[in-house]
């Protein structure tokens, strides 16, 4: 299962879920990525699985996004997420914002990349072979 509706791109691979986040996000877009997300996460994935993000061209735009945002990343470690590979954007703000959400603590691994290769490379080093170019994963 794969959805692409130009502000996210989600799909599966190996028990692991693939996103690709773009543009700017208020609540709408963000409820509905969640809806979209859960639907693939509880089709395709179960047990421990990882992700590899892509969050280069992303920004939530509210208050209330984020905070949806946060509660579903929670959400996704009660769901089984033991690892996550993020493409990080170049705004050090943005940087900042998304290093808020991510921590050790909840068990989750967390590798922060500024390179698409070292992500990928990442998650598939921690048994989660993706298996696709990385090119495609740029490109997507």
């Amino acid at each position: 299962m794969t959805i692409d509706n130009g502000h996210y791109y989600i799909t599966t691979k190996n028990n692991a879920l693939v996103v690709i986040l773009r543009r700017q996000w208020d609540l709408v877009i963000t409820k509905q990525f969640c809806v979209d997300c859960n639907q693939v996460i509880s089709l395709k994935l179960s047990g421990r699985w990882a992700m590899y993000a892509d969050l280069s061209h992303w920004c939530l735009m509210t208050d209330e996004a984020c905070d949806a945002f946060y509660q579903y990343h929670k959400n996704c470690i009660s769901q089984g997420l033991k690892y996550q590979a993020l493409l990080l954007p170049k705004s050090a703000l943005k940087r900042w914002r998304i290093k808020a959400y991510v921590s050790d603590t909840f068990q989750v691994k967390t590798f922060l990349a500024q390179q698409p290769s070292l992500a990928y490379h990442w998650i598939c080093s921690k048994g989660y072979n993706i298996s696709m170019q990385q090119q495609q994963i740029v490109t997507i």
